[in-house]
């Protein structure tokens, strides 16, 4: 019996961990069908850093828009006050959008989001662009992101 319960355990934890690998896949590959505002300064930092990185799924990807973003103290702490501030003038005139970030990203524990490469500012990434994508009010119509749509609202995180 003991030994049924731990393989029933693990099955679920597996599913569980495909399917929020699915989840964070479908958000790094069409975060175009999501038409939140972004800053230009946030759009030549991704470019930027994709460039120097050339993958932007590593944990150096997400490193190096936390620097441009100027979200490290001087000591070379990642500065979380700094990240609240940035979220609540980014997503100002999308009413609920930062408090959704700042409460399941900010204020929670992300093991859930790592993926390949753990690393905290990687997982954090992974949430928000989760989130972000989870909370979109202004999707691309296309037949590609309605689709997307129906997956992110199955997604469950």
């Amino acid at each position: 019996m003991h030994c049924s319960v731990v393989i029933l355990v693990g099955i679920v934890s597996m599913v569980q961990s495909q399917g929020i690998e699915r989840c964070l896949n479908i958000v790094m590959l069409h975060q175009h069908c999501c038409a939140y505002a972004k800053s230009e300064l946030y759009e030549t930092n991704s470019k930027e850093c994709y460039k120097e990185t050339q993958n932007p799924n590593s944990c150096d990807f997400d490193v190096c828009l936390a620097k441009k973003g100027g979200l490290f103290m001087s000591n070379g702490t990642f500065d979380k006050i700094a990240l609240e501030e940035l979220l609540e003038k980014d997503f100002e005139n999308y009413t609920g959008v930062s408090d959704v970030l700042k409460e399941k990203c900010l204020n929670k524990d992300l093991d859930a989001y790592v993926q390949e490469d753990p690393c905290n500012l990687k997982e954090l990434g992974n949430c928000l662009r989760f989130y972000i994508m989870s909370t979109c009010k202004n999707w691309d119509e296309s037949d590609e992101c309605k689709k997307v749509k129906e997956d992110i609202n199955k997604c469950q995180m």
